[in-house]
């Protein structure tokens, strides 16, 4: 028999209820420490209604990824669509990065641990699957972005070896890592007191040394900035709190003594 509509809505409410507690026992506990029993013992559900949703915690660990990912994908499909230089447009993408570090800090710590290659191993092939198709998907659209900057002819490197992948591994790379040490002891606060200038910046130092023009002295980037959150993320702008980005931590790698969420 078909569900009702607001009967599946009831379910969709649910799961992302538990999979918003998964992700801080994840956080909290580590991998080893994620069970079915500790998600359930931290809802007003019983074992048998988690058990409905996901089938192992594997099955939850890929759910958790999916719904990252397709966040992600849907605020980066948007933000390519900024009218602008392929260059600016890229930095609309890295607006959507911020949306989302501001928005669910959790999601890239966890990710962190969900994308190692020994969780994800442990996957099912078909779960493995359907995040690679994401993860697919979600570098398509940043390659879409610098590929038409190659063709457009604003991104000229000085080396048949910069491909678009090779850019899109620098830009990544900075971007995510980045990321990652705000959420660590390392004395990155004491360097810098604002993650999303300092990505801004070193993402268009970056850019001028790919040779992706307009170059940073030919062209106002904080201006293109100032149009995204208008043009594109009007509603997510007028959300975010405007204050230094705060820190998520892997409080256990392998499982703790400390108990719910």
């Amino acid at each position: 028999m078909a569900r009702s509509p607001r009967k599946q809505q009831e379910i969709a409410l649910r799961e992302e209820e538990l999979l918003g507690i998964a992700r801080r026992l994840l956080l909290k506990k580590g991998v080893g420490g994620l069970t079915m029993e500790r998600i359930a013992a931290a809802t007003a559900y019983s074992k048998g209604t988690v058990y409905q949703h996901f089938g192992s915690k594997e099955d939850v660990l890929a759910a958790l990824a999916r719904q990252s990912s397709l966040r992600r994908i849907a605020l980066f499909e948007r933000a390519a669509l900024f009218r602008g230089r392929s260059r600016e447009r890229m930095i609309a993408i890295g607006k959507a990065n911020e949306v989302v570090y501001q928005q669910h800090p959790d999601y890239f710590i966890s990710e962190i641990v969900i994308n190692s290659r020994h969780v994800r191993e442990r996957l099912p092939e078909a779960r493995q699957a359907e995040l690679r198709s994401l993860q697919d998907r979600l570098f398509a659209v940043l390659l879409g972005v610098i590929r038409d900057a190659f063709a457009g002819g604003d991104l000229q490197p000085a080396t048949d070896w910069l491909t678009p992948e090779k850019v899109l591994i620098g830009l990544w790379g900075i971007s995510h890592g980045l990321y990652g040490l705000w959420n660590t002891d390392l004395p990155v606060h004491e360097w810098t007191d604002d993650l999303f200038v300092t990505h801004h910046r070193l993402t268009n130092l970056l850019c001028d040394g790919y040779g992706w023009r307009p170059f940073s002295h030919e062209w106002d980037y904080d201006a293109t900035v100032r149009r995204i959150w208008v043009e594109v993320f009007p509603a997510e702008s007028a959300q975010l709190k405007k204050k230094p980005a705060g820190r998520v931590t892997i409080e256990a790698a392998d499982g703790g003594a400390a108990d719910p969420v």
